[in-house]
């Protein structure tokens, strides 16, 4: 197989007000190499109010013609990560504008999607791509379930967008429905992996009753009785304290032996019944499990050496989407989590941001971070 050495420059910073932020970003990118087609962009949510303003300044300032990107709560960049402050990050890609079809703004269905699918997976290759969700919109449910039938060639990254007054699809216009994003042409070889926030605190069982979202029954016996066995007699005496670092993990029929996390909404002891963040089905696995900064720092760093490892050849650029409950929330408020992905990958250019749902291998994750190598 052979390498294409596309190149990728990334450019970051923040500023008073959104000029001054995309200044330092632009500067920071350096010169942009002529018929450059692609940028991906993120921008801090005090930038919303003046986002048309902030894409047509990049197109002008750059000459690239296709931006991609959205409104976040956090951004993710080699260097630093982004919080509170006005910033603007950019990758630009070293793609042709035949290595990658843009999903526009304002689409409310996976047409365009698969009709790429259709033109570029004949080789029976896999397309990456970065997708936003609108978090109310019919198009994500209908996005889950197509990107999870059989012989499905679409494995994007992304994830949810925050909620209004925030959201903000950026993909050739500014949009707040439906999904949003690029997929690449099957030449842009790319491999993904999911790093969990939490850690399981006890042996799987089986849901044996179960109603919506509802478990009543866990192997044949309350779930509840079985909940308070695993987070132990604090959490039986305060519940509403487990809502903070007790979650279900729903196990996925994969040899990664990867699991999707999901809140504990309710309990209901009258019933001794479990209401979750997911609907349930008897016969289903499930494990309790924590939420643990110690855990999650050592699995991200299990990860990366992991897909670095699998990446067949050097990473061009790497992009990361987290969820809002990791990054400061998690480890801190220095910027160590894109610190250790940079350190661990050397020097290659890394964006991403915070989302409310991180897209992965056709599942929506709960307070995960998914990485991505291009290479």
């Amino acid at each position: 197989m052979t390498c294409v050495k596309r190149k990728y420059l990334l450019g970051h910073g923040a500023g008073r007000c959104w000029r001054s932020a995309m200044d330092a970003a632009i500067s920071r990118l350096g010169p942009v190499p002529p018929q450059t087609k692609l940028a991906l962009v993120y921008a801090s949510r005090s930038i919303r109010p003046h986002l048309a303003s902030l894409i047509e300044s990049l197109r002008q300032r750059t000459g690239i013609p296709h931006w991609v990107g959205t409104i976040t709560s956090g951004i993710y960049t080699s260097d630093r990560e982004y919080y509170d402050e006005s910033a603007v990050a950019i990758l630009v890609t070293g793609l042709t504008d035949t290595e990658f079809a843009v999903i526009p703004s304002r689409s409310r269905s996976i047409d365009r999607i698969a009709a790429i699918e259709k033109k570029w997976g004949n080789a029976g290759k896999r397309l990456a791509g970065v997708l936003h969700v609108a978090p109310d919109s019919e198009a994500g449910p209908e996005l889950l379930r197509w990107l999870n039938r059989r012989g499905c060639r679409v494995h994007p990254t992304g994830g949810l967008l925050p909620t209004a007054p925030d959201e903000a699809h950026i993909a050739n216009g500014i949009g707040d429905v439906g999904i949003s994003g690029v997929l690449f042409h099957p030449n842009v070889r790319a491999v993904t992996a999911v790093t969990q926030a939490c850690a399981p605190i006890g042996p799987a069982h089986c849901v044996t009753s179960s109603d919506g979202g509802l478990a009543l029954a866990i192997d044949e016996r309350p779930a509840l009785d079985v909940f308070y066995e695993e987070a132990g007699e604090a959490v039986e005496r305060d519940p509403i304290r487990a809502a903070g670092f007790i979650y279900a993990a729903l196990p996925l029929p994969r040899p990664d032996a990867q699991y999707l996390v999901r809140s504990l909404l309710s309990i209901y002891p009258e019933k001794g019944a479990l209401s979750i963040g997911a609907k349930l089905r008897n016969g289903q696995s499930i494990r309790f499990c924590r939420r643990d900064g110690n855990t999650a720092w050592a699995d991200l760093i299990r990860t990366i050496r992991k897909l670095k490892r699998n990446c067949a050849h050097s990473p061009r650029a790497a992009l990361y989407y987290a969820s809002a409950a990791r990054g400061r929330a998690l480890f801190g408020e220095r910027s160590i989590e894109s610190q250790l992905i940079s350190d661990t990958l050397g020097e290659v250019p890394l964006i991403g941001c915070q989302v409310n749902g991180e897209l992965a291998g056709g599942e929506l994750h709960g307070y995960a971070g998914v990485l991505t190598l291009l290479y």
